[in-house]
C-alpha cells in the first residue's frame, strides 16, 4: 500500500484550510505520511486552461461558496472567517522554509488558523511575525529567503510539478496514480483507502 499523501494546497484557498483540519488525524488513522506542496493556484489554473472569472467576480457563487463554507466549517467545529486579502505567495513560499526546518504541518496549522480561522489578512505582515514568533524563528531569516531566488525556483517547480502530476485545483490529494480534489471528497478518499488498509493488516498483496 502506498504510503506517501500529496497535499497541494495554496493558503489563499479556504477549502484547503478545511480539508487541512481533517488530514493529519486521516493520514495517522491510515498510517500515511503527508508531502505537504504549495503551489500558486493562480498559475496552475491557468496552466490547465481555466481561464474563467475568479469567484469574487461572480456575486451569486460567492454568496453561495461561503454558505458552504460555513456549513463545512461548522461540521468540523473549527471557526472560519474570510480575509479581506488572499494574496498568499509570501506564506506559500515561507512553507519551503518550513518544510527545510522540519516544521510543515505546524507552519501550515498555525497559518490557516491566523487567516482562515481568525480573518486576518494573509499578506499583514503581523500575522508572518506572529506565525514566526510562534516558532522562535529568525523574521529577517525567513524575509530573506522567501524573497530569494531559491523560494522562488523551488515555488514555481512546486507548481509545475503539480500540473504535470494533473493537479488543476485546490486542495488536491494524491496517492500513487488516485487523485481526490476538494475538501468534499476526503470521505470518498477514506472509502478508498479501508479495503487497502485491510488487506495490509491481513498481509495481503494488493496487485
Amino acid at each position: 500500500m502506498e504510503r506517501n499523501l500529496e497535499f497541494f494546497f495554496d493558503f489563499m484557498s479556504p477549502f484547503a484550510y478545511l480539508a487541512h483540519q481533517k488530514l493529519p488525524g486521516l493520514a495517522e488513522q491510515f498510517d500515511l505520511e503527508i508531502t505537504y506542496r504549495p503551489v500558486e493556484l493562480k498559475q496552475l489554473k491557468l496552466a490547465a486552461g481555466n481561464v474563467s472569472p475568479g469567484n469574487r467576480d461572480i456575486p451569486l457563487k460567492l454568496t453561495y461558496l461561503k454558505k458552504d463554507m460555513e456549513r463545512w466549517a461548522e461540521k468540523y467545529g473549527v471557526p472560519i472567517n474570510f480575509p479581506s486579502s488572499l494574496e498568499s505567495s509570501l506564506l506559500n513560499k515561507g512553507a519551503y522554509y518550513a518544510i527545510d526546518k522540519g516544521k510543515i504541518q505546524q507552519y501550515v496549522s498555525e497559518v490557516w488558523s491566523e487567516t482562515w480561522g481568525n480573518g486576518r489578512q494573509l499578506d499583514d505582515q503581523a500575522v508572518v511575525l506572529d506565525v514566526l514568533d510562534k516558532f522562535g524563528w529568525d523574521e529577517q531569516d525567513f524575509i530573506k529567503f522567501t524573497a530569494s531566488d531559491e523560494a522562488q525556483d523551488r515555488y514555481d517547480d512546486g507548481t509545475q510539478y503539480a500540473h504535470h502530476r494533473g493537479v488543476f485545483g485546490v486542495p488536491t490529494i494524491a496517492i500513487g496514480a488516485e487523485m481526490w480534489w476538494g475538501n468534499d471528497r476526503l470521505e470518498i478518499l477514506k472509502e478508498h483507502l479501508r479495503p487497502k488498509q485491510w488487506c495490509h493488516f491481513l498481509g495481503f498483496k494488493i496487485i
